[in-house]
């Protein structure tokens, strides 16, 4: 099908990709260059953490309501060769970063509430690559209301006070030893951990 998609034979396909695995990383590859990395370098550039945290959120979930491709690429990430999933890993953990680390920058100063910055980022990262999966493509005039509102759903939720006491929010502490730790995970793929939430494995 992708052959015939490119006007080429299979033979020629396989002239310039090893197998399909190096297919499939290629593509991946290419639409990270493409889609992601320039948004995040964007990001890494700004002063404030609030707006490195809207810019990530925004933008990812602008493309994921008007491209669907992540539908297919981050499920299909596991069955990358070692070398290559930690390519494209790497990738994707640059945006993690960028929003725990804001977020963690945030606590600091005293303008959030400390709760765990893993687990924020991930529900920020689950929230907008969930999209893929509900959103109506036909109706690209809400791709723009919808970006907006994840952002605002995740910024003033995370910069709200905390109107509730310690003893009644058990897990409202700072415990680095129990933090979740992206670089050494156990043997799952992160990007699982990232966007699908509800499929660890």
């Amino acid at each position: 099908m992708i052959a015939k998609a490119l006007s080429m034979s299979r033979a020629n396909l396989y002239h310039y990709c090893a197998s399909k695995e190096d297919l499939f990383y290629r593509i991946h590859l290419d639409y990270l260059e493409k889609n992601l990395i320039p948004f995040v370098e964007e990001a890494e550039k700004m002063p404030d953490p609030k707006d490195r945290i809207a810019h990530v959120l925004r933008r990812l979930a602008l493309l994921n309501a008007t491209d669907q491709a992540c539908k297919v690429l981050i499920p299909d990430i596991i069955n990358l060769n070692r070398s290559h999933h930690f390519e494209i890993i790497s990738i994707w953990r640059r945006a993690y970063h960028v929003v725990c680390n804001s977020i963690k920058e945030l606590q600091q100063s005293g303008k959030v509430v400390k709760y765990r910055e893993s687990f924020q980022t991930l529900l920020g990262f689950g929230m907008v690559n969930w999209i893929v999966y509900w959103f109506d493509y036909g109706r690209q005039v809400n791709s723009e209301e919808l970006a907006e509102t994840v952002v605002q759903t995740f910024l003033k939720a995370l910069l709200s006070p905390d109107i509730l006491n310690k003893q009644t929010h058990p897990f409202h502490l700072n415990c680095p030893n129990q933090r979740l730790d992206l670089l050494h995970p156990p043997s799952i793929s992160h990007l699982h951990l990232l966007c699908r939430l509800s499929t660890l494995r």
